[in-house]
C-alpha cells in the first residue's frame, strides 16, 4: 500500500510533462497549430502549382493540370494522337488555338481548359489529299485529356471529266463539257485569268477551257503551230509551246500571234519560274536552255547517264525536276547543276520510296505546295513527297480506261501534262480519251 501512493503522484506529474511539450511542438489531436511558431515564407510567393503546404493561391496558369482535377479554379490541358499523315495538318480547339502537326505521334494545345468546361477539336487545314477524322474529339474536361485520336486516309485523288466527249471519239468542236472535243491533247496551263490553256496536238490549236468547261478554239496568224507538245504561260498571257520534231518553241500571244523560236533539236519541255524565265528541256541534245526575260541566254548540258528526258518543272527555289523515260525515274536539279535521283528505278508501277518506287514512262511534270511533285505515269497520276516517297493518287497503272472515281477506281489513257490550280487541284490531258481531266481533294 505505501509503494502505490508514492507511485501515483509521479504518474500524474510525467503525464503534465509529456502533454505540455507536445501542444508547444503543435503534434497531438485536437487544433493542431495551437502553440505553433510558423517559419517565414523563404519563396517570397505562393507555391508552385502541385505543391504542399500553406497558402491558397491559384496555379500556376502555365502548367497543365493541378493535383485536384476535379475542383473549382482546376485546368486541364487537351491532347492526343494522329496517323496516316502523308504531309503536315493543322489541328484547332474551340475555333481558337490552331496547332501545326507535322508528324504522326502526340500532339498538345497550349490552351487551358477550365474543370467543367466544353472542349472540341477539329481538322482546320487537311493535308493535301487526305481525309482525316476526329475520335473523342469533343466533351467536358474533368482532367488532362491525351484520348484525342486524328486519323487520316492516304492520299487520294477523286476525278472527273472537264471536257470532251463523252464517247472519246476525237474533233475539233467547240462547246461546253461532253460537247466539246479534242484530237490527242499535249499540253495544258493556267493563265492568269484562272482559264486552262490547251495545246490541241492533233489539231494544231491552242483551245482555251474555262472552269465551267466551256472550250473555245483561239484563232492562229503566223507560223503554223505543228508538232505540239507541252506548254506554259507567262503573266502577260503569253504561251510558249513546245514543238517536239518541228525544231521550235512556239511563242503564241494573247491575239493569236504566233512566233517560232529556236532552232533546237527536240524540244519536249518547258517550264516557267516566278520571274518569267523559261525553262526548255531538248530530250536530244540533253540540254536545257534558260531564257532569261531579260534576254539573257544560259545552257545547262546534262549527264549522259540521263536516257531520255522528257518533262521539266521548276520549284520557288529554283529547283528543276525532269522525267527520264528511257530509265523510268524522275531526277532533281539543284543549282542548276547538281543531278540526283527523286524517285525511280526499273519499269513498272510501284509506290515506294526513292528507288524502290517504279514508274512507267512518266511524262508531264508539276510541283505543287509543300513541294509535291506530281507526274503523270502510264495511266496514273503519282505523287512524290519532298522524301522522295511515291504514292499513287488515281488511276490503276496495268489497266487503261476512262472512268472518272476515286483513286484506283478512276481510269486514264495516256494522260500526258498535267498543270496545277489555283486551289492545289490538278488538271491533266487524258490524250488517247481525247479529254481534259481534273483531280479534286475530297471535301
Amino acid at each position: 500500500m505505501k509503494k502505490s501512493t508514492v507511485a501515483k503522484p509521479l504518474t500524474v506529474a510525467l503525464t503534465i510533462a509529456a502533454a505540455l511539450l507536445m501542444s508547444a511542438c503543435g503534434g497531438g489531436g485536437g487544433d493542431a497549430g495551437v502553440g505553433f511558431m510558423p517559419l517565414p515564407n523563404q519563396g517570397g510567393g505562393q507555391p508552385p502549382a502541385g505543391g504542399g503546404g500553406g497558402g491558397s493561391g491559384n496555379p500556376d496558369p502555365s502548367s497543365p493540370g493541378n493535383p485536384n482535377p476535379g475542383s473549382p479554379g482546376a485546368i486541364h490541358s487537351i491532347g492526343g494522337m494522329v496517323s496516316g499523315l502523308w504531309s503536315p495538318i493543322k489541328l484547332q480547339i474551340n475555333d481558337a488555338e490552331t496547332v501545326a502537326v507535322a508528324s504522326n505521334g502526340a500532339f498538345r494545345f497550349s490552351t487551358a481548359i477550365a474543370s467543367g468546361s466544353a472542349y472540341a477539336v477539329k481538322v482546320s487545314g487537311a493535308p493535301p489529299w487526305q481525309e482525316c477524322t476526329v475520335a473523342n474529339g469533343s466533351g467536358r474536361a474533368s482532367t488532362d485529356i491525351d484520348t484525342v485520336l486524328v486519323v487520316c486516309n492516304p492520299p487520294q485523288a477523286l476525278v472527273s471529266k472537264l471536257a470532251g466527249a463523252d464517247d472519246q471519239t476525237a474533233g475539233a468542236v467547240d462547246g461546253k463539257g461532253s460537247l466539246a472535243k479534242f484530237k490527242s491533247p499535249m499540253g495544258v496551263a493556267l493563265n492568269a485569268a484562272g482559264s486552262l490553256v490547251i495545246s490541241d496536238a492533233g489539231n494544231a490549236a491552242i483551245r482555251m477551257l474555262t472552269m465551267d468547261g466551256s472550250v473555245t478554239t483561239l484563232p492562229l496568224n503566223g507560223e503554223a503551230v505543228a508538232e505540239q507538245g507541252h506548254l506554259v504561260v507567262n503573266r502577260d498571257g503569253e504561251m510558249f509551246v513546245a514543238g517536239n520534231w518541228a525544231q521550235r518553241v512556239y511563242k503564241v500571244f494573247p491575239d493569236g500571234r504566233t512566233l517560232g523560236l529556236g532552232p533546237f533539236f527536240n524540244a519536249t519541255g518547258v517550264a516557267m519560274n516566278a520571274a518569267g524565265d523559261l525553262f526548255v528541256l531538248d530530250s536530244a541534245t540533253l540540254k536545257i536552255t534558260k531564257h532569261g526575260n531579260t534576254g539573257r541566254v544560259e545552257t545547262l548540258a546534262l549527264d549522259a547517264s540521263i536516257g531520255a528526258p522528257y518533262g521539266i518543272a521548276v520549284d520557288e527555289a529554283g529547283t528543276l525536276y525532269v522525267t527520264d523515260q528511257q530509265r523510268h525515274r524522275v531526277l532533281k536539279i539543284e543549282d542548276e547543276s547538281k543531278v540526283t535521283l527523286l524517285a525511280g528505278s526499273t519499269r513498272g508501277h510501284a509506290d515506294g520510296v526513292g528507288s524502290a518506287a517504279q514508274f512507267n514512262f512518266p511524262q508531264g511534270i508539276v510541283v505543287g505546295p509543300g513541294g509535291i511533285v506530281y507526274v503523270t505515269d502510264a495511266h496514273t497520276v503519282r505523287a512524290i513527297y519532298p522524301g522522295g516517297t511515291v504514292i499513287t493518287l488515281a488511276g490503276k497503272g496495268e489497266y487503261s480506261g476512262a472512268a472518272d472515281g476515286l483513286g484506283s477506281n478512276a481510269r486514264f489513257f495516256d494522260p500526258s501534262a498535267i498543270a496545277l490550280g489555283p486551289k492545289g487541284e490538278l488538271y491533266v490531258t487524258d490524250r488517247l480519251n481525247n479529254s481534259v481531266r481534273k483531280l479534286a481533294a475530297l471535301d
